[in-house]
């Protein structure tokens, strides 16, 4: 009875080892991580036309064939419409401006009441943001030394723009506007700088 049960203990002792040692555990699997989500910025497609209002303030020199220099400045309002065309990275496009306000000199030899902006765009597609260049031609309604003449010359600026919706946007401008020698024959030369806050609608 005892060779019995040393023989099966034996048996199960070499049973058990033979499993402990016969039996690999199944290698456990690498843990692999998801490469992270690129950024996406929020396209915008900038194609086509848009109207708006504007709100400037201008400031502003005149020189005289006498040797007077006078300063001059003052606010403004206007209304603009033009047309973007979107080419990817590019964006260019026309905008005509009318406006009308106040920038004078505090002895009346200048005063600028009302004009009009043609302007070229050419500027770079960020998303929802804008940044552009301008150039063009704007004609002015003035009075020198009380006498109402036109006044016209070219005009260069930068400017940005951003969208809060596709079809709502707000932005800024600056604008230099050199007019020369004011209708020709006045002896006088003037020139403006403004800051134009604008707000439009695209369509």
């Amino acid at each position: 009875m005892k060779i019995v049960t040393m023989t099966a203990a034996a048996a199960l002792l070499t049973a058990g080892t033979a499993f402990a040692g016969g039996v690999n555990p199944a290698p456990s699997e690498p843990m692999v991580m998801a490469p992270a989500a690129p950024m996406v910025m929020p396209s915008q497609d900038w194609t086509g036309g848009y109207a708006g209002l504007s709100l400037g303030y201008g400031d502003g020199s005149s020189e005289t064939s006498g040797g007077g220099d006078f300063d001059a400045d003052g606010y403004g309002v206007g209304a603009f419409a033009g047309y973007n065309y979107d080419f990817g990275t590019l964006v260019m496009g026309g905008e005509v401006e009318i406006g009308t306000g106040n920038v004078n000199d505090d002895n009346g030899n200048l005063d600028v009441d009302s004009g009009v902006r043609l302007k070229l765009k050419a500027g770079a597609d960020l998303g929802q943001t804008m940044v552009y260049g301008l150039a063009g031609g704007t004609y002015a309604s003035a009075e020198v030394n009380n006498n109402d003449v036109d006044a016209a010359g070219y005009l260069v600026g930068a400017g940005v723009e951003y969208r809060i919706t596709p079809n709502v946007g707000l932005g800024a401008e600056v604008i230099y506007e050199d007019f020369g020698d004011i209708d020709g024959g006045t002896g006088t030369e003037a020139d403006v700088t403004s800051l134009n806050l604008r707000a439009l609608y695209a369509f």
